[in-house]
C-alpha cells in the first residue's frame, strides 16, 4: 500500500469513526457503496420510513418548526460513474464519509444531489440499474448522518443529453415516475422537479413552464410543472416538490399558481449574481413572491470563474464580495434558505477536493478560484 493510500485509508477512517460518534451509526460501508457497484446489478431498495419535511402556509417545516435550509450541492452523481470526465469524475471519486463529515463542518445541514435525468429513465440498461443503487445508496448515507436531502434532476449534457435541455421534457416525466416511489417512504427527502429551466420569462413561457408546450429556448416539447407534480402524486410519493422558476431559475416574478393535493410544494430560485442585483431586483424576482409561497434558494455561487460547462449567466466583477454578503443577508431576513454551488466541484465553494474553503482575498475575476466558500459556511454556521 502506498504512502497516499494508506494516509488516504486513514482520513476516511477517522471520518468515519466521527459519523459513529456523534449519530451512533457505521456509514462507511453505505457511503462507499456507491463508487463500487454491486456484481448483480439490481433495481435498488427504497429508503427507510422517516419523517421530516412538509410545508405550512409560506414556511418549510422541519420536526414541527419552521426550517430555513443550509445546504451544499453534490455533483459527483450527474451521471453513472463510467460517463462522468474531468472535474466531475473527481467529484464522484471524492463522496464519501470524509466529505459528508466536511459538509457538516462547512455548516451544511442538507445536501442537494443534482442528478442527471437519461440514465435513470428507462429503458436504461445495466449502467442505469446501477446508477439508480448508487443513488439510493448516497441519499440514504446523508440521511443517516441527519442531512435534509434534496435531488434534483438535471437535463445537461454533463447528465448525458446530447444537448442542454432548456426544459422538462418526457423523460424528466417518466424519470420522477420510476424514483419518486424509491424515494417516497422518506420524507426527508425533497424532489427538485427540474433543474433551472432555462428559458426567458415571458407570459407565453410562463404558461408552458406551468402546463407544457413549446418554449421560445428551443429544445425538446416541454413537460409543464403540474405534469410533473401530478405524475409524482400518482405514484405515491408525498414528499415535499420544489419547482424551480425562469429564466436559468433566476426568477418567480409572475409565476402562475400550481396545484399541490398535498400542500407540500415549494418554489426554488438560482439567483446567481446579474448586473445590477440588489435589494430592489431581489424583491422583485422571488422576494415578493415570497412573502405567499414558501421559497428555496435552491443553488447559489458567485465564483470568480463559472465552472466548466456551466450554461447559468453569471456575473464576476470587483463589488461581488459585497454583493454576494448582501444576497445572503436579503435571504436570511425574509427566512429563505440557500444550497450553495458546490461542495465537490473545485472553484466554487472549495478550492480543491479536501474541502478547503474559497474566498475573496485577492479577488481576480477572470482567474479561477475564488469564490464565496467562506463566506458562506460564516453564514451557515453563524445560524
Amino acid at each position: 500500500m502506498s504512502r497516499s493510500t494508506r494516509r488516504k485509508a486513514v482520513v476516511l477512517g477517522m471520518a468515519a469513526a466521527l459519523t459513529t460518534l456523534v449519530c451512533g451509526c457505521n456509514v462507511a460501508g453505505q457511503v462507499n457503496a456507491p463508487l463500487t457497484p454491486p456484481p448483480t446489478p439490481g433495481e435498488g431498495s427504497a429508503l427507510p420510513a422517516g419523517t421530516t419535511l412538509s410545508v405550512q402556509g409560506s414556511h418549510l417545516i422541519r420536526l414541527g418548526v419552521p426550517f430555513v435550509p443550509r445546504g451544499v450541492t453534490i455533483v459527483g452523481f450527474e451521471a453513472p460513474y463510467q460517463s462522468l470526465r474531468g472535474t466531475y469524475l473527481d467529484a464522484r471519486d471524492g463522496f464519501g464519509p470524509a466529505e459528508l463529515t466536511a459538509a457538516r463542518g462547512f455548516g451544511a445541514d442538507t445536501v442537494r444531489f443534482v442528478v442527471g435525468q437519461r440514465a435513470l429513465t428507462p429503458p436504461y440498461g445495466d449502467g442505469g440499474t446501477q446508477f439508480r443503487r448508487s443513488l439510493l445508496d448516497a441519499v440514504q448515507s446523508a440521511r443517516s448522518l441527519g442531512f435534509v436531502v434534496i435531488v434534483a434532476l438535471d437535463g445537461s449534457v454533463i447528465g448525458g443529453e446530447p444537448a442542454d435541455q432548456p426544459s422538462p421534457t418526457a423523460n424528466t416525466l417518466h424519470t420522477w415516475e420510476q424514483l419518486a416511489p424509491m424515494l417516497s417512504r422518506d420524507q426527508g427527502v425533497a424532489l427538485e422537479l427540474y433543474d433551472a429551466p432555462a428559458a426567458r420569462a415571458s407570459p407565453a413561457n410562463w404558461q408552458v413552464w406551468a402546463h407544457g408546450g413549446n418554449v421560445d429556448a428551443g429544445g425538446s416539447p416541454a413537460v409543464g410543472m403540474q405534469q410533473l407534480i401530478d405524475g409524482i402524486r400518482h405514484s405515491g410519493s408525498s414528499n415535499v416538490v420544489i419547482a424551480d422558476g425562469l429564466d436559468h431559475g433566476h426568477t418567480l416574478a409572475n409565476a402562475p399558481p400550481l396545484d399541490d393535493p398535498t400542500g407540500a410544494l415549494v418554489y426554488g430560485v438560482e439567483p446567481y449574481p446579474h448586473a445590477g442585483d440588489g435589494d430592489a431586483s431581489w424583491t422583485s424576482d422571488f422576494g415578493r413572491f415570497a412573502q405567499d409561497h414558501p421559497v428555496l434558494a435552491t443553488e447559489w455561487d458567485a465564483p470568480s470563474v463559472p465552472p466548466p460547462l456551466s450554461s447559468i449567466p453569471q456575473t464576476c466583477d470587483p463589488s461581488t464580495p459585497q454583493t454576494a454578503q448582501t444576497l445572503l443577508d436579503y435571504l436570511a431576513v425574509h427566512r429563505i434558505g440557500v444550497v450553495g454551488y458546490a461542495f465537490d466541484l473545485p472553484g466554487t465553494l472549495v478550492r480543491d477536493l479536501t474541502a478547503t474553503q474559497t474566498s475573496y482575498d485577492s479577488l481576480v475575476c477572470g482567474q479561477p478560484g475564488q469564490g464565496p466558500g467562506q463566506l458562506l459556511s460564516a453564514v451557515f454556521r453563524r445560524g
